[in-house]
């Protein structure tokens, strides 16, 4: 049997990651500059195609994957590529557009919206199959956002850790009157406190951006109106075949 590799998913992932790790300068946070420049709002219309690709942090990047992926999958086994571009692209933006319309003080950002379209799609599309797949993916993500998470809070106590040796060594230096080394290590110490800072701000850009829940609900509602309208014979057989497995199940 010919496995059918979902190109278009992994590719879209790829570059969403890479993306992140562009903007972010592989700290795993965005910060404010770079979420105000590729966001979308209506001071920013130009970015309605970039802003799905600005994430304000690895927690908010790892699950728009499990969900881009689960329904990425499925939504390529069913359906055509054009189907796939439609659903991610036209209905991040038509959420989008709709998002900021009615709450003009506020920014999109992030795949979420295009993922969410999908999402909807897929569910109508194969319920089992995505279940299955958000349930899989899910775990996978979990142990990535984990391991990363990990990483950090390392990261952070090791730098908090070299900052007090270096101001150690800084204080002997100075009593020692070595003004050079003293200075080498106050060099040291702001480049350690300016990396300790970038990971703050990046938190901090991490928890202050909300969640636009109506965004979610209006690329929701595309995916379902999209599938309904062009792709009902999909629907129906969906519909048929959950039919069954219920009968099977209450048998």
């Amino acid at each position: 049997m010919k496995i059918k590799l979902p190109f278009l998913t992994i590719f879209l992932s790829e570059l969403i990651i890479a993306a992140f790790m562009y903007f972010s300068m592989s700290t795993g946070f965005m910060n404010w500059t770079n979420v105000d420049l590729f966001s979308f709002s209506l001071k920013s219309l130009q970015n309605i195609i970039t802003f799905n690709f600005v994430h304000s942090g690895y927690s908010h990047l790892i699950a728009n994957l499990i969900i881009l992926i689960s329904a990425g999958v499925v939504i390529e086994s069913k359906l055509d590529k054009k189907d796939f571009i439609i659903l991610f692209f036209l209905g991040s933006a038509v959420s989008a557009v709709i998002f900021v319309l009615f709450s003009p003080e506020f920014a999109v950002l992030g795949s979420s919206a295009g993922s969410v379209s999908l999402l909807c799609a897929a569910i109508i599309t194969n319920t089992k199959k995505t279940i299955t797949g958000i349930v899989i993916v899910g775990i996978v993500g979990f142990a990535v956002f984990s391991a990363i998470n990990f990483s950090l809070e390392s990261k952070q106590n090791a730098i908090e850790n070299q900052i007090n040796i270096l101001e150690e060594q800084k204080e002997n230096a100075i009593q020692q009157g070595d003004i050079v080394k003293a200075e080498q290590t106050e060099s040291e110490i702001k480049e350690k406190q300016q990396e300790q800072k970038i990971i703050k701000e990046g938190r901090s850009v991490s928890v202050s951006i909300p969640v636009g829940f109506e965004v979610h609900l209006f690329a929701a509602l595309f995916g379902a109106f999209y599938m309904y309208f062009f792709r009902k014979q999909i629907v129906e057989k969906n519909a048929e075949n959950l039919s069954k497995l219920m009968q099977t199940i209450k048998k």
